[in-house]
C-alpha cells in the first residue's frame, strides 16, 4: 500500500516539472529560420554564389520542399519538371515542341541547372564544354582535333545550338545555311574564291564541312571526293554563272562513269542502287566522315534497306564481320559475278579469313560440303542461335543430308552420343586424317569412353580386330537391334572371319553355345590371358554350364583327363561327327590311351575287347565310386566275371 502511494507521488511530480518546462521553453523559430538552423553550411554556400534561385534568395524553402517532419528525409513538393513548371509555366508547352534536348524530354532539369544557386548564368552547374561533355562524351574527341570551328574554340556551344528545344535538327538555332551565313559572308571575295566562284546560297554546307572540328584545314570532313580536294569543281559541275544555281554537267550515273570504269559496275550481279544508277543512295557527292564517301557507316547504311536482316543479327552467335559492321568484308557493294554479291566463291571467301583451316581441310577424309567448297550447306553466313553459326542445331543439321542414319534411332540399341544428338563427340565436321571423319583413330576414340575395355589390352592375347583398331568390324557406331550394337548376330559375326567352323554347324553332335551362336559364352570377344581367348581355363570354363557334372566328378575314382581338368582330351569344343562331341568314335578315342591289344589288358577284359567295343557300356567316362570307373549298378553275371553267361567268348 505504501509503495503504491509513493509511486503515485513521483508521477505527479514529473508531470508538474514537464508542464513548467513547456511553459518556460523559448518560442519556436519561423519556418525559414527553422531550415537554416540545420542547413547552416548549405545556406552559407548558397549566399556565396553570384546567382540565387528566387525561392532560395527569399528564404522560401517550402516553395519546393515539404517539411521534414519526423522522417528527417528531404522531399519535394512535386517531382522533377512538374516542380519547375509550377513557376516557369510559360516554358512547359514551349519545351515540348520540335527537337527537344534529351534531359528536357526526360524532365531532368537538374542535369544542367543547380536548383539552389550558381556562379553561372541561368543557374548552370557548369558552362560550355565542361557541362556538355557530362553527356556528350564525343566532345573530348572534337577538341582533340587540330582544326576547331570558331564557336567550338571559344567554348560557346550556344552560338549554334539552343539549350532546351528547337524547330531544327540538332537543336540548331536556324537552318544550316542561315546559321552559317550569320558569321560567314557569302559575298566576301575571299569566300567566293575559296568556293571557286560558285554560289553556295542554296548549298548544304555540312556536305563538305564538319561543324565542330576536323583534321583537315577548312574543316573538311574525313573523306573528301578527289575533285573537291583538288579544287576541280568543274569536273562535275557546269561553270558558275551569276544568279544561277549550281548545276551538274551530266546526270548520274553517266557523270560518275566519266571517272569510274563502267565495266566494274556491270557484272553478272549488281547491287540494286547500282543497277538503277542511284550512286547517291549510298555516297555523298562532296565529303563524308565515312570511308568511300558513304552517307553512313557501313552497318547503318546497309540496314536502311536490309531491315529484314536486323532480327537475325540479334541471334546468339554472330559472324565477326557482322558484329563489326563490315558488310563489305564479304560482299561487293557494287557489282560481281558471284551470287549474293560475294567477292569470291563460298569457300574461297571463307578461307580469306580462316586461313589456318584451309590446308587442314584439304587433307585426309574431307566432308563433302567442304570438298565442294560449299560452306553454306552447314553454316549461316550472318548469325545463328546454334554454336558454330550452323543453320540447325547439333544432329538436326547432320540429318539434313544423313537421313538414312537418322532412321537408325528407332533401333533397340543406340549409341549414347548418337541418341543424344552429339555427332561431334565422334566426328569432325570438316576434315580429319581418319576414315568416316572420326576425331581420333577408331580404337582410341572408343577407348575415350570405354576405358574399362582399354585396360584389357594388357592381356597376353588380343582379338585381331581389337589389335588392328577395327571396332566397327563387330560393332555399329550408331545403332543396332542386337546387344552391344553388334552389326550381325554373334554367331554370324564370328563365322565371317572363322570360316573354318562354318562346315561344323551341321555336324551330328554340336556344342549348344556353338549351335545357338553364343560364342561369347566361352570366348572373350576382346582379350584374354588364354591363347584361344577363353574366359576361363580348362574344366573351370566347362563347369560354368555343367554344374551337376562338376559335383559328380568329385567322386573317389576320377578319369585322368577329368582329374587334370582337360576336357578337350576327349571332347571337341564346337562340333563333332561323334556322339557327345567326342574327338573320335568312342572305341577309337579310348584306344588312343588304352592299348587294346596288350596282353594284360585283354586278360582283364577276358579277351573280349576289340575296335567295336563300347567302353562306356561298363565304365563311366568321367568318375565313379567304384574301382575301374565301373558304374554303380552292375549286371550280376558281369559283377561275378561270368561274361560267358551271356556272351560267346573268343
Amino acid at each position: 500500500m505504501k509503495r503504491n502511494i509513493l509511486t503515485g507521488l513521483i508521477l505527479i511530480l514529473l508531470i508538474c516539472l514537464l508542464i513548467q518546462g513547456c511553459a518556460t521553453a523559448p518560442p519556436r523559430p519561423s519556418k525559414v529560420e527553422n531550415c537554416r538552423l540545420c542547413h547552416k553550411d548549405d545556406v552559407q554556400k548558397f549566399q556565396q554564389q553570384k546567382f540565387q534561385h528566387a525561392s532560395v534568395a527569399g528564404g522560401d524553402c517550402r516553395d519546393c520542399h515539404l517539411s521534414h517532419g519526423v522522417s528527417n528525409k528531404l522531399a519535394l513538393v512535386k517531382e522533377k519538371d512538374a516542380l519547375c513548371y509550377s513557376c516557369h509555366t510559360q516554358k512547359e508547352a514551349e519545351f515540348k515542341k520540335g527537337s527537344v534536348h534529351y534531359p528536357v524530354g526526360k524532365g531532368d532539369c537538374t542535369k544542367c541547372h543547380d536548383p539552389h544557386a550558381s556562379s553561372n548564368k541561368n543557374f548552370l552547374s557548369k558552362t560550355g564544354r565542361a557541362l556538355c561533355s557530362t553527356c556528350h562524351v564525343e566532345v573530348e574527341d572534337i577538341f582533340a582535333k587540330p582544326n576547331l570551328h570558331g564557336p567550338v574554340k571559344a567554348d560557346n556551344c550556344d552560338a549554334c545550338h539552343k539549350s532546351h528545344n528547337s524547330d531544327y535538327p540538332g537543336l540548331l538555332k536556324s537552318n544550316v545555311n542561315d546559321l552559317c551565313s550569320s558569321c560567314h559572308n557569302y559575298q566576301d571575295p575571299k569566300f567566293k574564291t575559296d568556293h571557286k566562284q560558285y554560289s553556295v546560297d542554296k548549298a548544304k554546307c555540312l556536305d563538305c564541312h564538319d561543324p565542330h572540328s576536323s583534321k583537315e584545314k577548312g574543316l573538311f570532313r574525313q573523306s573528301v571526293h578527289l575533285p573537291v580536294a583538288e579544287g576541280e569543281c568543274d569536273s562535275c559541275h557546269k561553270s558558275p554563272e551569276p544568279d544561277k544555281d549550281v548545276a551538274l554537267s551530266e546526270n548520274t550515273p553517266s557523270l560518275c562513269y566519266s571517272c569510274h570504269d563502267e565495266k566494274d559496275f556491270n557484272k553478272k550481279h549488281s547491287h540494286q542502287p547500282v543497277a538503277k544508277g542511284e550512286c547517291l543512295s549510298c555516297h555523298k557527292a562532296h565529303a563524308s566522315d565515312n570511308n568511300a564517301l558513304l552517307t553512313e557507316s557501313t552497318d547503318k547504311l546497309c540496314l536502311q534497306c536490309h531491315q529484314k536482316d536486323l532480327e537475325q543479327f540479334k541471334k546468339q552467335y554472330i559472324h565477326t564481320p557482322v558484329t563489326k559492321g563490315n558488310c563489305i568484308g564479304c560482299h561487293d557493294p557494287h557489282s560481281t559475278d558471284k551470287a549474293s554479291l560475294l567477292k569470291k566463291d563460298d569457300a574461297e571467301m571463307c578461307f580469306s579469313c580462316h586461313k589456318d583451316q584451309e590446308q587442314k581441310y584439304k587433307q585426309g577424309t574431307v566432308h563433302d560440303p567442304v570438298s565442294m567448297g560449299n560452306c553454306l550447306v552447314c553454316h549461316d553466313p550472318h548469325a545463328s542461335n546454334s554454336i558454330g553459326q550452323t543453320i540447325a542445331p547439333g544432329s538436326e543439321l547432320c540429318y539434313n543430308c544423313h537421313d538414312d542414319i537418322k532412321s537408325q534411332l528407332n533401333k533397340k540399341k543406340v549409341h549414347e552420343p548418337f541418341s543424344s544428338g552429339n555427332c561431334l563427340q565422334c566426328h569432325e565436321p570438316h576434315a580429319t586424317p581418319q576414315k568416316h571423319l572420326l576425331v581420333n583413330t577408331e580404337v582410341n576414340l572408343c577407348y575415350s569412353c570405354h576405358g574399362d575395355e582399354a585396360k584389357k589390352l594388357s592381356e597376353s592375347f588380343i582379338h585381331d580386330p581389337i589389335k588392328n583398331g577395327q571396332c566397327n568390324i563387330c560393332h555399329s557406331g550408331h545403332a543396332s537391334d542386337l546387344d552391344y550394337q553388334l552389326v550381325k548376330s554373334e554367331g554370324e559375326l564370328c563365322l565371317q572371319c572363322h570360316e573354318n567352323l562354318k562346315g561344323k554347324m551341321n555336324s551330328p553332335s554340336t556344342h549348344a553355345p556353338f549351335k545357338t551362336g553364343q560364342c561369347s559364352k566361352c570366348h572373350e570377344p576382346h582379350a584374354s590371358s588364354d591363347k584361344l581367348l577363353l574366359r576361363k581355363k580348362n574344366a573351370e570354363l566347362c563347369y560354368t554350364c555343367h554344374i551337376d557334372e562338376e559335383k559328380q566328378f568329385k567322386q573317389a575314382q576320377i578319369h585322368d583327363p577329368v582329374a587334370q581338368g582337360n576336357c578337350l582330351s576327349c571332347h571337341e569344343p564346337h562340333a563333332s561327327e561323334s556322339k557327345n562331341i567326342l574327338l573320335k568314335p568312342e572305341s577309337e578315342l579310348c584306344s588312343s590311351c588304352h592299348e587294346y591289344k596288350e596282353a594284360n589288358f585283354q586278360k582283364v577284359h577276358l579277351n573280349s575287347i576289340n575296335e567295336n567295343t563300347k567302353c562306356t557300356g561298363c565304365h563311366s567316362p568321367h568318375a565313379s565310386e567304384q574301382k575301374g570307373l565301373f558304374f554303380k549298378y552292375e549286371h550280376t553275371p558281369y559283377k561275378e566275371g561270368s561274361c560267358e553267361a551271356c556272351h560267346e567268348l573268343p
